[in-house]
């Protein structure tokens, strides 16, 4: 009986750890219209698993690691983690004029311009100091 617990408790804590990205991706999407571009991604938040291991998709994280997964966040990714005790748009706001990947842009004019803005190494050619 204790087993099952344990068991549902896991699924719960799994499924609400999994569903905080589909609400912040869908907010995002919402307040900067980038559902059709490449910030529409995992890459926004988290690592490239190509640059963490060695090329591993997405759902290795999702799936996987999923009570790891804050472990793979960029610094875009922790900026919106830190700030999620706002409400969700505050916390994007507050996080435009933050440069989180420190490369000298703000994370306003990556986010215009396509570029992540937790990745320094991102093509900025939309961009300019």
């Amino acid at each position: 009986m204790v087993r099952k617990y344990i068991i549902l408790l896991v699924l719960i804590v799994m499924i609400s750890t999994a569903s905080g990205l589909p609400e912040i991706m869908n907010g995002f999407n919402l307040k900067y219209s980038k559902s059709k571009t490449k910030l529409n991604s995992c890459e926004l938040c988290h690592i490239s698993f190509t640059d963490a291991s060695n090329a591993k998709p997405c759902g290795y994280c999702h799936t996987i690691q999923t009570l790891q997964k804050a472990r793979y966040l960029n610094e875009f990714g922790k900026d919106i983690k830190n700030n999620l005790k706002l409400d969700r748009d505050n916390s994007l706001k507050k996080i435009e004029r933050l440069d989180s990947d420190g490369d000298g842009i703000p994370n306003i004019d990556e986010i215009r311009g396509n570029s992540y803005p937790g990745d320094r190494l991102d093509n900025k050619t939309n961009i300019t100091k």
